[in-house]
């Protein structure tokens, strides 16, 4: 908001989850992760899963939050 801070997001549909890591890329291949996402300090990550701890970060540490995600829910790679 505002346009001071950018932002990143994925959008891994057809065959580009395979990019980001070593996966079986397709629908029929299912799965769960868990997560964690470093950002620096005055911005928050964000996932297809559920977040830990509130929602809140987990640590801090040199200007930065870690945030802890976990997805208990097989889906499909493309969805992450």
């Amino acid at each position: 908001a505002g346009g001071k801070f950018p932002y990143l997001f994925t959008q891994c549909q057809a065959i580009h989850a395979r990019s980001l890591f070593p996966v079986q890329d397709t629908p029929a291949a299912k799965m769960t992760y868990s997560a964690r996402v470093t950002v620096p300090k005055a911005l928050r990550a964000l996932m297809s899963a559920v977040p830990q701890n509130d929602g809140n970060w987990i640590s801090e540490q040199n200007g930065t939050h870690t945030f802890s995600f976990e997805q208990p829910v097989p889906i499909p790679s493309y969805l992450i």
